[in-house]
């Protein structure tokens, strides 16, 4: 064993789990922006903000191992579905747009549910004083770990994608219309 495999810690339920929340704010950011391609203007800097700050946090927890500015996540993620609906209300009720028109419930609901997911742990891990790491090591136990939490991610987040005039007008994968004989792709 090297010097530098023997620094590496074998993964824990606690590292595992602890990955999940980036994998959950990745996914919101996700449904942040592709909700935001059709937004009212004002809604959509707020949710382009939202996604790249929430994607920018996801890949560098991944990448440091580590979850890190537990407080300002927990802030953040707590905030945020109150801040789309304050606006979405505030728009319809100014007359510049109708809430059900420029913010679609499936993928926001979505967004939400990773919002609060991502609120929930921030607090355990403030409440319990540890500064939690995410996914270390090698071996099975993280990589059953890491494809639960992806899977559940994915599960949340393609429904809630699709939903949004992004994924509605996006080409059918699998159609590519009349394929001449003898010529396949």
């Amino acid at each position: 064993m090297t010097a530098r495999t023997a620094s590496i810690a074998a993964p824990t339920a606690l590292g595992v789990r602890a990955s999940w929340p980036a994998l959950a704010t990745l996914g919101a950011g996700l449904v942040h922006l592709a909700v935001a391609a059709s937004a009212p203007v004002l809604l959509t800097v707020v949710l382009v903000a939202l996604g790249i700050a929430e994607i920018g946090w996801a890949l560098t927890v991944l990448r440091a191992g580590r979850v890190m500015a537990v407080r300002s996540t927990l802030a953040v993620a707590a905030s945020s579905s109150a801040v789309w609906v304050a606006i979405a209300f505030t728009l319809g009720a100014t007359g510049v747009a109708d809430p059900a028109d420029s913010v679609p419930l499936l993928p926001l609901a979505a967004a939400t549910l990773f919002t609060f997911y991502i609120a929930v742990e921030m607090a355990r891990v403030t409440r319990s004083g540890k500064t939690a790491t995410a996914a270390t090591g090698t071996g099975g136990r993280l990589i059953v770990g890491l494809v639960i939490g992806a899977a559940i991610v994915a599960a949340v987040a393609t429904p809630a994608l699709a939903a949004t005039d992004a994924g509605k007008l996006a080409h059918p994968h699998g159609e590519h219309g009349f394929v001449a004989p003898g010529h396949q792709h």
